[in-house]
């Protein structure tokens, strides 16, 4: 989750694996769902602290990467929904 928290407008990260966001959203407690065509709802796992569901579209196209530029529009709904802010998460060694 680095990837939408510690961006600036000087540094821009590039592009994020579809898979590798699966994967970090399941590490804090939520499970992808598929919801028709390309969205995924991404639901709280039993026993998360989490009380809400998010919603995504994967990128079509022959990648499944999240651009950077959406990668703002992302961080921006993840922090309206839950609160998160960059002190929420802290990068693993």
């Amino acid at each position: 989750m680095d990837f939408f928290f510690n961006m600036s407008k000087t540094k821009q990260p590039g592009e994020m694996p579809w898979q590798s966001f699966c994967q970090a959203m399941d590490e804090i407690g939520f499970v992808a769902v598929p919801a028709g065509g390309s969205a995924f709802n991404f639901q709280p796992k039993p026993g998360s602290p989490w009380n809400a569901s998010a919603q995504f579209h994967r990128s079509h196209g022959p990648t499944t990467k999240i651009p950077s530029h959406h990668a703002h529009f992302h961080r921006a709904y993840l922090c309206h929904k839950f609160g998160w802010t960059s002190d929420t998460f802290v990068l693993k060694p």
